[in-house]
Order: C-alpha cells, then structure tokens, then sequence
C-alpha cells in the first residue's frame, strides 16, 4: 500500500467538507458586509428588530472548526475503537447534561436569529439578497429541528420520570 494512498470514502469526505468550509466562509463574509449595510440597518431600526450578527458569525466560526476536526479526525485517527471512554456514570451524566442544555440554547437563538434574518429580508435590500442567506436559512432549520428534538427529548425524560402512580387511573 502507497503511503499516501486514500480510500474512496475519505476522500469523498475531503470533498464535502471542503466544499462546506468554502461556503461557511462565504457566509461568514456575507455576515461581515451585512453589519455595514445601509439598508440593512435602516430596515432593522425600522421594523424594530435586533438581529445578533455576531452570534451568527461565531455560530459559522464554530462550524468551520468542526469541519477542520472532522478532517483531522478522518486522517489522523486510525482505529476509533481505542478511543478513551469515561468511566464515572456521575461525569458522564454531567457532562451528558451540560451538553444536551448548551446545544438547546444555541440551537434555539441560532433559529431565533435566522427567523429576524427571514422577517428582515422580505424589504428590498440589495445586501441581504444574495445567494448564501439561503443557506443561513437552512441552518436556521436544522437549529429549529435540532431544538425541537431536544426539547422533545427534554419533554420524554421528564415524563418517565415522573413517578407512574401521578399518572394512573383512579378506580
């Protein structure tokens, strides 16, 4: 076997997350120039709505590094059944936990953000009118359902939680 040699999927996977990190950057240029639009903050002072621009650039920013760890994952990590696992369910269930909680909050003002971005754009405005607000609107979709599913989860734990005796009929 060649050193450099890459399997078909590996390399399918540098393509698309190639691909992804182009158009995240695109859109996080689209976000810089967004902030310094005439007409763009007209309409926002004029509707009375306060989008969080850079929420939404560190949101892209964030993206774009788990893109880079993908990539360095695919190509550095060999054998991902060697992978160390933590032991303590406390630790764990903690960090379990913390997690769940911190993507329902970015996936929830990730949505919020979008939504004003949309109500924002029905005004003519030659800046927000490009090609990659699209694309924040499917992310803003996927946060919406990724909120959704979380909160729908949250909603599930806690009614089997709920001791059953609270939920019998009475006879």
């Amino acid at each position: 076997m060649a050193p450099f040699q890459i399997s078909n999927s590996k390399l399918f996977y540098t393509f698309l997350s190639v691909f992804s990190l182009g158009i995240l950057i695109k859109i996080y240029d689209y976000l810089n120039k967004l902030e310094n639009c005439d007409c763009y903050n007209d309409a926002q002072v004029y509707n009375k709505l306060k989008i969080n621009i850079e929420f939404l650039k560190a949101y892209q920013i964030f993206e774009m590094f788990l893109v880079i760890m993908l990539l360095y994952i695919l190509f550095s990590v060999d054998d991902l059944t060697n992978v160390p696992k933590i032991h303590s369910p406390f630790s764990a269930t903690f960090l379990t936990t913390a997690i769940i909680m911190l993507l329902a909050f970015v996936s929830g003002y990730i949505t919020y953000n979008v939504f004003l971005l949309f109500a924002l754009s029905k005004s003519r405005c030659k800046c927000i009118d490009k090609w990659q607000k699209y694309f924040v609107y499917v992310q803003g979709i996927m946060s919406s359902v990724t909120f959704l599913r979380i909160l729908f989860l949250l909603l599930l734990v806690f009614v089997l939680l709920t001791p059953y005796s609270n939920w019998s009929l009475k006879r």
